[in-house]
């Protein structure tokens, strides 16, 4: 997809990505582990629920971590209006996971990192010809509106 190029610029297609996935998730389970590791950020929290579902539908467990550095891409950096419609839409989740990572996000702790976020967004744009706007235009929004 578009995101999977935005955020792993310059790596395999998200079309052999799967096509790995869908092979390893066949393996003998007695004999290897598969797991998934996602790191959220900002480009993928509003995914997370997709990102579940297809870890439920390869049969993978998942476990979610939190970008921490760069702080600008940290959800943490989204201030808190539009923070708050993210978890509310978390918190509506089908998957417990999910819902339980709402809550861990629901804190007061904000980075105010936005001029460096947008600094760094408009550099990736410019380089790789690419457009996060385009790209993620629901969080686009949420971070034009809740500056």
């Amino acid at each position: 997809t578009d995101r999977f190029n935005y955020e792993r610029f310059g790596t395999v297609s998200w079309k052999t990505v799967i096509k790995n996935l869908k092979k390893f998730s066949k393996l003998d389970r007695e004999q290897f582990s598969l797991d998934f590791h996602s790191t959220l950020s900002i480009f993928n929290i509003l995914d997370a629920d997709k990102v579940k579902n297809l870890a439920d539908d390869l049969d993978i467990d998942i476990y979610f971590g939190l970008v921490k550095s760069p702080k600008y891409f940290s959800f943490l950096n989204i201030p808190h209006k539009g923070r708050k419609y993210i978890i509310k839409k978390l918190k509506n989740s089908v998957h417990e996971i999910i819902r339980e990572m709402a809550i861990q996000l629901d804190t007061d702790e904000y980075h105010d990192l936005n001029e460096e976020f947008w600094t760094e967004i408009n550099r990736i744009d410019r380089v790789r010809n690419q457009c996060f706007a385009d790209t993620y235009p629901e969080m686009n929004k949420i971070m034009l509106i809740s500056q």
